[in-house]
């Protein structure tokens, strides 16, 4: 039972630690993205225009002399003063807000959904490279253990002062298919690094941390 629950939080660890990977990876694509930067400062662009058409414009301050000025008692001449403000139609501005409201909810829609591409696309590839590389390691565990078989053999057969070891050849041929897997998968593994990196806006041979990291010593 012990270790069943062993099995259990290694294997519960394992998808926290993966999972919290693909999140910094997301967090990357996205705080790197020229295309998300561009679609944000669009968005705040139209909240201000909001702000700005939509207001109505500053009070303006007239003095002017009288035309035919009136004299008073004193002989001095009398100004008027008028406070002068431009009122649009409030039909003009309910309908230029709805515009505007409608533009900024456009551009909202369209930063969301660029950035559910970015999100989609990163998850995408990163499920891609994990599957590729756990493929990769249960290769490379069935190298190890063919080697302990042919090694095995090797010193039974010794042991018995036999030199003819039978099903070597085959152990061998098994071991050299199991290499060109890997290597076709590896190269898989490489292109797809690659693509992921240029989706993070970062240097094309940055490494990746994936579930399971590859020994090449």
């Amino acid at each position: 039972m012990k270790h069943l629950f062993l099995i259990i939080f290694l294997f519960v660890s394992a998808l926290s630690y993966c999972q919290n990977m693909l999140d910094s990876y997301i967090d990357i694509a996205i705080n790197n993205s020229p295309l998300i930067k561009t679609k944000y400062n669009d968005l705040l662009a139209k909240k201000e225009d909001i702000k700005a058409k939509v207001s109505l414009e500053n009070p303006e301050l007239s003095v002017s002399l009288l035309p035919k000025p009136m004299m008073n008692v004193n002989g001095e001449q009398i100004a008027s003063v008028s406070i002068m403000q431009m009122f649009p139609w409030f039909g003009t501005l309910s309908n230029n807000r709805k515009m505007l409201e409608c533009e900024t909810q456009s551009a909202y829609w369209t930063l969301v959904n660029s950035l559910n591409d970015i999100i989609y696309n990163v998850k995408i590839l990163y499920y891609d490279m994990t599957l590729l590389n756990c493929q990769i390691k249960t290769l490379e565990n069935q190298k190890q253990i063919l080697q302990q078989i042919k090694e095995t053999l090797i010193i039974d057969y010794a042991s018995k002062g036999q030199n003819s070891i039978p099903n070597l050849n085959n152990i061998e041929i098994k071991k050299e298919e199991l290499d060109l897997e890997i290597l076709t998968l590896q190269t898989t593994l490489n292109t797809k690094k690659q693509q992921f990196n240029n989706l993070l806006h970062q240097n094309l041979q940055d490494e990746i941390l994936l579930l399971y990291t590859i020994n090449n010593d």
